[in-house]
């Protein structure tokens, strides 16, 4: 069975977004048997909005294949990363040792993800601190896209390390590895290691260093930072990187008065990425697709594969 990789990020807590996507992918998959579908949400699917544990239990239970039709894989963003800070590295003899506790401040906009997961009983406390335990920071795929040799997929930005102990060892890292480098860094009373801050520069960096990195070669699809336009996504030929932080978090405020969610698909057949752009409503508006020689626009095309 043939694999269909789809890509989203930033959810940030949006049921709306959430079932957008999910209901689509799930249609996707029923008329399409032939097909694996698959989809990454990259980092950030809680805060801002009102529906982040909502959301989570959701995806834990399709994980679990107790619903919908379509695999999903969660990478870690950096609000997943400060919600595991706060609740998971702490030891009882050390006292708190993350960043900042930054989960908590107030502009961070974890108020109602605290409150709810605070009115979780113990076991779904447990199954999404186990969720987070497992998510990954970066994804790989050594198939040609574009004009490069493949695609990477991380919430912020792309990690030669992660890609290279990927390659050599067949280390997948997750939010757990860091818990490891935290500790131990902290038992040892040294400062942090460069290891520890390039693994959590695929969830922080706010700029793509693809080139410094030596990972110029692969085609980065990123979030993090909410795009400049209302295409929903922004592409950088020159960097081989594309940005589909559609604003979310913003929208959860009502900072902005539309939103166009973007949806893409890795089509490694074709070498080029789809773009699949839905409304807030859940209607789709319309599909780009990227190639070496640019982007062009079609109508939507309902349940297009």
């Amino acid at each position: 069975m043939k694999d269909k990789i789809f890509v989203v990020s930033d959810i940030h807590g949006l049921k709306k977004v959430y079932n957008t996507i999910t209901n689509y992918l799930d249609e996707v998959a029923l008329c399409n048997p032939e097909y694996n579908i698959k989809l990454i949400i990259n980092g950030d699917i809680i805060d801002r909005g009102p529906n982040s544990i909502e959301i989570l239990e959701d995806i834990i239970e399709r994980q679990n294949n107790q619903k919908g039709y379509f695999q999903i894989d969660a990478l870690a963003g950096n609000h997943e990363l400060m919600m595991y800070e706060a609740l998971q590295l702490r030891d009882d003899k050390l006292g708190w040792f993350t960043r900042d506790l930054s989960w908590f401040n107030r502009r961070n906009g974890a108020g109602n993800t605290i409150i709810q997961y605070d009115e979780l009983d113990d076991e779904r406390k447990h199954n999404i601190i186990s969720f987070l335990d497992n998510l990954e920071l970066q994804k790989t795929f050594d198939q040609a896209m574009l004009d490069t040799k493949g695609v990477i997929v991380a919430h912020a930005n792309a990690s030669s390390l992660i890609k290279y102990m990927n390659d050599q060892y067949n280390i997948k890292y997750k939010l757990k590895d860091i818990k490891d480098e935290v500790e131990g860094i902290y038992l040892r009373e040294k400062g942090y290691s460069n290891k520890y801050y390039e693994i959590i520069s695929t969830v922080w960096a706010r700029k793509n260093d693809v080139e410094n990195l030596g990972l110029r070669d692969y085609t980065t699809i990123i979030g993090h930072t909410p795009v400049k336009t209302k295409l929903g996504y922004e592409y950088d030929k020159k960097n081989k990187t594309l940005n589909i932080d559609g604003g979310c978090a913003a929208y959860a405020y009502r900072l902005i008065d539309d939103l166009t969610i973007p949806l893409v698909e890795l089509d490694f057949k074709n070498k080029q990425l789809i773009v699949n752009r839905f409304s807030i409503d859940g209607n789709q508006l319309d599909t780009h697709i990227i190639t070496e020689d640019g982007i062009s626009k079609e109508k939507s095309k309902v349940l297009k594969i």
